[in-house]
């Protein structure tokens, strides 16, 4: 084998076994994640102390409160209307930056709308602060950055679907997607009927 041809292949050996050993981390624990999250039926306490992420689906969020109005997995297309997606992540290394890709998926698994965020948590004198920033995929100088003061490692990702009656959405099973780090962490199904 020529020499140059060797040290291409070996440079590519490397290479690809260094991403293979820095994609395990993140696979171990989405692992770990969906393996405690299965267990959760009979140990209400599995993800206790251990990174875990939840999705709520529902009509809106209280401006006041933060708490979710309307939950549930099934939503009626109206004249105004929209389904929003709360995301609460805890137990996050802090210091860490951590990619998250929340996705609306519609009927015939078609990608209607996606957002991108890197979010890192730090700790403070008291308690954390979360900084996320939101970026787009066909827009690389688009950045917003919003902060999140939180007594834990934790932080909160919301997005919303319009499904007003203008929009013509369709009707189905629709589902919303969490990636971290490029790994589906949380599918949560709905359905979305028309008027």
């Amino acid at each position: 084998m020529p020499r140059r041809l060797l040290t291409l292949t070996l440079t590519l050996a490397v290479a690809l076994g260094a991403a293979l050993a820095l994609g395990g981390c993140e696979q171990r624990r989405v692992k770990e994640f969906k393996a405690a999250q299965s267990r959760l039926a009979t140990d209400p306490h599995a993800l206790d102390g251990h990174f875990r992420a939840n999705v709520t689906l529902c009509r809106t969020i209280s401006r006041k409160s933060g708490y979710p109005i309307g939950a549930g997995t099934e939503f009626e297309m109206r004249e105004k209307s929209q389904v929003e997606a709360l995301v609460e992540v805890a137990d996050v290394k802090p210091g860490e930056v951590n990619m998250f890709h929340l996705v609306w998926i519609k009927p015939g698994e078609k990608e209607v709308f996606r957002r991108y965020a890197e979010v890192k948590v730090e700790p403070r004198e008291s308690g954390y602060e979360a900084v996320i920033q939101w970026k787009k995929a066909d827009d690389l100088h688009y950045l917003r950055t919003e902060t999140q003061e939180v007594e834990t490692p934790s932080f909160r990702l919301e997005m919303s679907l319009d499904t007003s009656l203008k929009r013509d959405r369709e009707p189905g099973d629709w589902s919303f997607r969490v990636y971290f780090n490029r790994e589906l962490l949380i599918e949560q199904p709905f359905t979305l009927s028309g008027a």
